[in-house]
């Protein structure tokens, strides 16, 4: 009996360690580019099960979350979606050095359509315990953020329930905010 039970604890901690938690690998990017001097291009490219989770469900364990999510019809899904681009869009900000905020504008949003079907996939991936987990293709946000000065220096920071970002600034300065540094600067000629 006590061999069985030890079987049995070891089976169940292989099991746990081998699942999925999508932390490490949201995977998620922007790219900041000069418009022109006073706006920018703001592309997003994130990973759809790790933010719809980390910004509407955080807490809620990941078999829950699919079970929750894909089991959404199609009103009540977009409406959720609708939440995440209001979030995204209060919490994205870029100022000048003299704290300035630049107007974010003409976001474009997916439908929801794309992020369900990620979901689904990625459920799929998770139920049979596959190491393809957080892989998905991502989601493409894009926005333009701009000013009534010339761009100079700008700092930045998004939301950090989406940290780590790898951001992309000015073509040549690779930054990666995380929640212990979560914004920076570059400078735009």
């Amino acid at each position: 009996m006590k061999r069985s039970a030890t079987y049995l604890l070891g089976l169940l901690l292989s099991v746990w360690v081998a699942a999925p938690t999508w932390a490490d690998v949201s995977n998620n990017k922007i790219v900041i580019t000069k418009l022109n001097k006073r706006c920018l291009n703001v592309d997003f490219s994130i990973s759809p099960v790790f933010t719809i989770h980390q910004i509407l469900t955080p807490q809620m364990a990941w078999d829950s979350f699919f079970i929750h999510y894909t089991g959404l019809n199609e009103l009540a899904f977009k409406k959720e979606i609708a939440k995440i681009a209001s979030v995204l869009q209060a919490t994205s900000k870029i100022t000048d050095l003299e704290g300035r905020a630049f107007v974010f504008a003409n976001w474009k949003w997916p439908e929801a359509q794309p992020w369900m079907k990620i979901l689904k996939e990625e459920q799929i991936l998770f139920m049979t315990g596959s190491n393809s987990q957080g892989h998905a293709k991502p989601i493409f946000i894009h926005a333009q953020a701009c000013t009534n000065q010339t761009i100079s220096t700008v700092q930045f920071a998004f939301d950090a329930r989406l940290y780590p970002i790898d951001i992309t600034a000015a073509e040549n300065n690779q930054i990666v905010l995380t929640k212990e540094a979560p914004f920076a600067t570059a400078e735009f000629y």
